[in-house]
């Protein structure tokens, strides 16, 4: 469900943004603003999608929009990062952010950022906006986003469909397992991944 309302999406994104037929004709190429997001699909990515867009082997410029949705639409739904597998998959590699942070006594960084020993390689990997390291804390709260001794990655919501992705890492001595629920009211979904890793879903309330 999520992939089709992408798709309807990305329709709107690209239809909404066309230039005029005159502006083809000319050499001009049509690429719409949502490209300037979509460093987390990758560059290179980015710019395969930009080469087809401009080919002029290609019979017509509706074709071409086409492509554009369909991959775009590829690229969003079939490469996320914030999944329980995908954690269990890319723990240590998480765990190798988060020892970077705190080994630099980062508080939080975001992709862009002055570069750290390769922390803006790494986050783009894996489609992560910021990480916050966070040593104080609510000691009595369930929600893990709001609790000491954790690290959140966190990836921002971009459209209006998809909420914030946050992957939460417990490095307390003693896990604190709070286990998965979620909070209708708050647009609150909590999921417990194993004994130290949580996906939790923020969205529109």
């Amino acid at each position: 469900m999520a992939c089709i309302l992408q798709f309807v999406f990305n329709i709107v994104l690209l239809f909404a943004g066309a230039t005029a037929e005159s502006d083809y004709k000319s050499g001009l190429a049509f690429v719409p603003p949502a490209y300037r997001s979509l460093r987390r699909a990758g560059i290179y990515q980015a710019l395969l999608i930009r080469s087809l867009l401009i080919h002029k082997g290609w019979r017509s410029f509706a074709m071409k929009r086409l492509l554009t949705i369909l991959s775009l639409t590829v690229l969003t739904c079939s490469c996320n990062t914030f999944t329980e597998s995908r954690i269990i998959d890319n723990q240590d590699e998480l765990k190798e952010i988060f020892e970077i942070g705190l080994r630099n006594k980062l508080q939080k960084f975001t992709w862009g950022d002055e570069d750290i020993d390769g922390l803006n390689w790494k986050l783009q990997k894996y489609q992560i906006d910021y990480f916050e390291i966070k040593i104080k804390g609510d000691k009595k709260t369930e929600t893990v986003t709001d609790l000491d001794s954790v690290v959140v990655f966190t990836r921002n919501s971009k459209n209006i469909f998809d909420g914030q992705d946050n992957m939460v890492y417990d490095f307390a001595k003693t896990s604190r397992q709070l286990g998965s629920f979620v909070v209708e009211n708050a647009a609150y979904d909590q999921k417990m991944v194993s004994d130290r890793w949580y996906l939790v879903t923020i969205g529109f309330d």
